[in-house]
């Protein structure tokens, strides 16, 4: 994979319309028929053809210049949101922003919701000798939350809806929230567990939708919005809030 500066391919333009914004670019050259173009936080990936020339090259990007810019911008919004919940020492948990709380020491405030050196009663108290491993802590009991209530929560549309999985699995992904293979295995990301129900009730539907219907067709969405008329502001919430289930991409580094 070759990597360039987002300014030396403006500079070969001749063009200087995202010099307000720094990004990388990398460029992967494959074996494929087409140019296609991705932007995240983490820059530019541009995906070429084995033979395309860096001249054809240049001219996709300057023809796609304003979309990059828009959504960079759009992106470095989600990022400074984001990035403004682990800055201040708090954490999602069901879609609420929750502090993350230093202590001489850590009560049992609830039974059965202390984990170590942290408990939970509302806001996540952390002992003072295990500050520094907070986020390590909180992130570990979502991921036993999730681990027990992704499943139950799948369960139980899958009732409603009739649709039944051959098989349940909590992954680490960062950023497919959920997915649905052909021989009908349903994987949910432990990090849903930080997003509000109806956002973890969208992905759960969309992934079940899937049983029936492998593509995003016309009758895949008749099923989902069956099932879950809401879920468009699932994928909304998501759009915004996203990278904020992703804790270690601000802490845990």
């Amino acid at each position: 994979m070759e990597s360039e500066g987002l300014d030396e391919i403006d500079k070969a333009n001749k063009t200087n319309e995202l010099d307000d914004i720094t990004a990388s670019l990398n460029i992967s050259r494959e074996r494929r028929r087409s140019l296609v173009l991705y932007v995240n936080t983490d820059g530019i990936l541009v995906k070429a053809p084995l033979r395309t020339s860096m001249k054809e090259i240049n001219q996709f990007i300057e023809e796609k210049q304003q979309w990059i810019k828009r959504t960079l911008r759009k992106m470095k919004e989600r990022d400074g949101r984001a990035r403004a919940i682990y800055e201040n020492n708090h954490i999602l948990y069901r879609g609420l922003e929750l502090p993350l709380i230093k202590e001489e020491g850590v009560n049992e405030r609830n039974a059965g919701m202390v984990l170590g050196d942290m408990s939970f009663d509302g806001v996540f108290y952390i002992s003072k000798k295990a500050w520094p491993r907070r986020y390590e802590l909180v992130v570990n009991w979502l991921k036993q939350k999730a681990k027990h209530e992704l499943p139950a929560k799948l369960n139980e549309w899958a009732r409603a809806c009739s649709l039944e999985p051959t098989k349940t699995r909590i992954t680490n992904a960062r950023t497919v929230w959920g997915s649905c293979s052909f021989d009908g295995h349903v994987n949910l990301s432990w990090r849903l567990i930080m997003a509000p129900d109806y956002v973890q009730d969208a992905v759960i539907v969309h992934e079940l939708a899937h049983l029936k219907h492998k593509n995003h067709s016309r009758r895949f969405y008749e099923e989902l919005n069956t099932c879950f008329p809401a879920y468009k502001k699932g994928d909304e919430w998501l759009e915004t809030w996203g990278l904020a289930l992703i804790p270690e991409k601000y802490v845990l580094k």
